[in-house]
C-alpha cells in the first residue's frame, strides 16, 4: 500500500465550468497524480463548501481502477494549515517580513558601530595614511548599507501590500472551500495519469442580457441594420476563484432533487361518512394522486356588437360551484410563475468581435464562452460576451397625438442569426447614446421583435379636436328629443428631414358607448373604416386606414398608415357623431 496522496485545490486546476439555469454549476478539474502499483488514496482539499456531495466522480485513470469515491464537508479549522488558504500565505509573508525587519536592524547596527569607531579615532594616534584608508572603507561600507536598508525597505513594503491584497480578497470573496473528495484507486504498476475530477456545486447562475446598437446615416435617416450584443450576467458564491476558465452557459436545469413522473392512482366512487352532518350530502370523488392542480373555470363573455361600435358595460364574474369537491388527502396548490429579471448592462469594447459556440438540443441550448473567463466569488455581476450579431431592420415612425404629439421611431428587428434568443432585458443605444429599455421573449431564429429607439425630432406633430352640440327636430309630440354633438380630430404632420418617412402609423381612438340603447356613436369620416373588418386596412385617397391591434374595432382603436415626403406636410381628420336623448348626461372618459 502506497502513502496517501494529498492534493490542494487551486484556480490553475480548474479547466471548466458549466453554468446551469438551476442556480448549479458544474466543475471540471484536472490533476498530475503519479500512482504506484497497489492501492492508492488520493484526497483532493479546498474545495466549494457548496458541492453536492453525491456528484462528486473522478475518470481519466488510464489502465487503473477506480475503487471508491467518497465527499465530505470538513470543519473549518482543520482547513488553516492549507498551503493556498489566506490564513497561511499571510502567516508566511508576515514571518518573511519579520526576518527583513532583523536584517535591516542588523544593517542599522553596523552602521551605528562603524559611526562610532570612527569618532573614537584621532590625528595623534592615527597616521594620515591610515586614515584616509579608513574614510574610503567607511564610505564604502556606509554606501552599502544605505542600499541595504533601501532593498530592505522596498521588500518589506511589497510584501505588506501583498499582505492587504490577501486581506481584501478574503474580505470580498463569498463562500467557503471546506469540500474534500477522496478517490481510492488501483493500478496494476507505477504509472501516471491525468485524473478528471467533475462535482457539481450550488450557488452559481446566469441570465441572459442584450444591447441593441442603431445607427443612422449621413442625413439622420436610421439605417436599416442593427447590431445586437448578446450577453450573459454570471454571478457565484461558491467560494473557488474561477479564473482562466473555458465558460459554458447552459439553459438547461439539472435538479439536486428525485425527478421522477408522478404515479396516478384510480378515483373511486364512494358513499359520503354518516358522521360528517345530518343531510345528505351528494356523492364525493375520492382521489390521492402525489401531485393535484385545481383550475377555476371562468365563464365565456360573448356579445353582439353593433355597427355605430357602442357596447355594454364588461363584467367578469367568476361563478362558484355548488358544493365544493373534497380529497382525502389535502394537497396544496401551485401556481407557477416565470421569475423576469431585469439588469442594466455597462457596455464593454473589444477590438475583436467576440463569438461562442451555441449548441442546441430539443431539451436545452448551451453556450461555449470563446477565449478563457475569470469570475471571482464574491456575489456581484459579471458581464461576459456571447456574440454581436448582425440584424435586419424597419423602421417605422408612429406617433399616439391624443396622448402626446411626439413622434417615436420604432424598430421591427428580425432574428436573421443562427441564435435562439432567451427572454431578458435590452438595452438599446442610437448612434452610441442610450435612450431606451425593453425586453424580449424567447426568439427563435427568423423571429422578431420590436422596440422604441427614441423620439424623432424632426418632425413636427399639431393634434386639434373639436366638438359641437345640435339638437334634432322632434318628430312628434310623443317621440323623445335627441341631441347630436358632432366631434371631429385632425392630426397634422410635417416631415422638416431632407428624406421621406416611408411609413408613418397616427394612433387614435373612437369613444365607445357603455349604453347604446341610450348613446350612440356614428362613424362618418372615413366611412370605409366602419366597413373594415379586424386586420383589413382600407385605402382613404393616397392614405390607409385600419383597425388597431387584435381588438381595435371592439375598443374603438384606429391607425392611419400614410407616407410623408421630405419637407411636405399631410393632414389627417376623422369625424362622428354622438346621439343621444337630451336629458341624457354623458362625457368621455379614458
Amino acid at each position: 500500500m502506497s502513502s496517501p496522496i494529498q492534493l490542494v485545490a487551486s484556480e490553475k486546476d480548474i479547466k471548466a465550468v458549466t453554468i446551469y439555469k438551476s442556480d448549479r454549476a458544474e466543475v471540471t478539474r484536472s490533476f498530475n497524480v503519479i500512482l504506484q502499483s497497489g492501492r492508492n488514496e488520493v484526497s483532493i482539499l479546498g474545495l466549494s463548501s457548496a458541492i453536492d456531495v453525491d456528484s462528486a466522480r473522478v475518470t481519466g485513470l488510464g489502465d487503473a481502477r477506480l475503487f471508491e469515491v467518497s465527499c465530505k464537508i470538513q470543519k473549518p479549522d482543520s482547513w488553516d494549515v492549507l498551503p493556498d488558504s489566506a490564513t497561511e500565505r499571510i502567516r508566511a509573508l508576515k514571518a518573511k517580513k519579520a526576518t527583513l525587519v532583523q536584517e535591516k536592524y542588523n544593517a542599522e547596527s553596523v552602521a551605528r558601530l562603524l559611526r562610532e569607531y570612527g569618532k573614537t579615532l584621532s590625528g595623534q594616534s592615527v597616521p594620515p595614511l591610515d586614515a584616509d584608508a579608513f574614510f574610503d572603507r567607511f564610505l564604502a561600507r556606509g554606501s552599502d548599507l544605505a542600499r541595504t536598508g533601501a532593498r530592505l525597505d522596498e521588500e518589506m513594503l511589497q510584501i505588506q501590500r501583498e499582505i492587504q491584497k490577501i486581506s481584501a480578497e478574503s474580505s470580498t470573496t463569498k463562500g467557503h472551500t471546506h469540500g474534500r473528495v477522496t478517490a481510492v484507486i488501483m493500478a496494476k504498476a507505477q504509472t501516471e495519469a491525468v485524473l478528471k475530477l467533475t462535482y457539481v456545486v450550488r450557488q452559481a447562475r446566469w441570465k441572459p442580457s442584450y444591447e441593441l446598437h442603431a445607427h443612422s446615416d449621413e442625413d439622420g435617416m436610421p439605417a436599416s441594420s442593427v447590431s445586437l450584443h448578446y450577453r450573459a450576467t454570471v454571478m457565484h458564491t461558491t467560494g473557488e476563484s474561477w479564473r482562466g476558465i473555458t465558460l459554458t452557459l447552459s439553459t438547461a436545469r439539472p435538479s439536486l432533487a428525485d425527478e421522477s413522473i408522478p404515479e396516478l392512482t384510480p378515483s373511486r366512487l364512494v358513499p359520503p361518512d354518516p358522521l360528517a352532518g345530518y343531510r345528505v350530502q351528494p356523492p364525493v370523488i375520492v382521489s390521492r394522486p402525489r401531485m393535484t392542480r385545481r383550475r377555476s373555470r371562468t365563464p365565456s363573455l360573448s356579445r353582439s356588437r353593433s355597427p355605430s361600435f357602442s357596447r355594454d358595460r364588461r363584467r367578469m364574474e367568476v361563478e362558484r360551484p355548488a358544493e365544493s369537491i373534497s380529497s382525502v388527502s389535502k394537497e396544496s396548490e401551485w401556481v407557477a410563475s416565470e421569475e423576469e429579471d431585469v439588469a442594466f448592462v455597462t457596455p464593454t469594447s473589444s477590438f475583436e468581435t467576440p463569438t461562442s459556440i451555441a449548441k442546441e438540443s430539443p431539451l436545452f441550448i448551451s453556450y461555449k464562452i470563446d477565449g478563457e473567463s475569470s469570475i471571482p466569488s464574491d456575489g456581484e455581476d459579471h458581464t461576459v460576451s456571447i456574440a454581436e450579431l448582425p440584424f435586419e431592420t424597419s423602421i417605422t415612425h408612429v406617433v399616439v397625438p391624443r396622448v402626446k404629439a411626439i413622434v417615436y421611431l420604432e424598430a421591427k428587428v428580425k432574428n436573421t442569426s443562427d441564435y435562439r434568443l432567451m427572454p431578458g432585458p435590452v438595452n438599446i443605444f442610437f448612434d452610441d447614446s442610450f435612450v431606451s429599455k425593453t425586453s424580449v421573449k424567447n426568439i427563435a431564429p427568423g423571429g422578431d421583435f420590436t422596440c422604441t429607439l427614441g423620439p424623432d425630432m424632426g418632425t413636427r406633430v399639431t393634434y386639434n379636436r373639436v366638438s359641437k352640440l345640435e339638437t334634432d327636430v322632434q318628430a312628434s309630440r310623443f317621440s323623445e328629443r335627441y341631441s347630436t354633438t358632432a366631434c371631429s380630430a385632425s392630426t397634422t404632420i410635417v416631415n422638416t428631414h431632407p428624406f421621406a418617412l416611408a411609413t408613418f402609423v397616427v394612433r387614435d381612438s373612437l369613444p365607445i358607448s357603455d349604453d347604446e340603447k341610450r348613446v350612440r356613436v356614428v362613424l362618418r369620416e372615413p366611412a370605409l373604416l366602419a366597413e373594415a373588418e379586424q386586420g383589413e386596412e382600407k385605402d382613404v385617397w393616397e392614405h390607409k386606414v385600419r383597425w388597431g391591434d387584435t381588438q381595435g374595432r371592439k375598443d374603438g382603436l384606429y391607425e392611419w398608415v400614410c407616407s410623408v415626403d421630405a419637407g411636405k406636410e399631410v393632414t389627417l381628420s376623422t369625424a362622428w357623431d354622438v346621439k343621444a336623448p337630451t336629458d341624457v348626461k354623458w362625457t368621455e372618459v379614458s
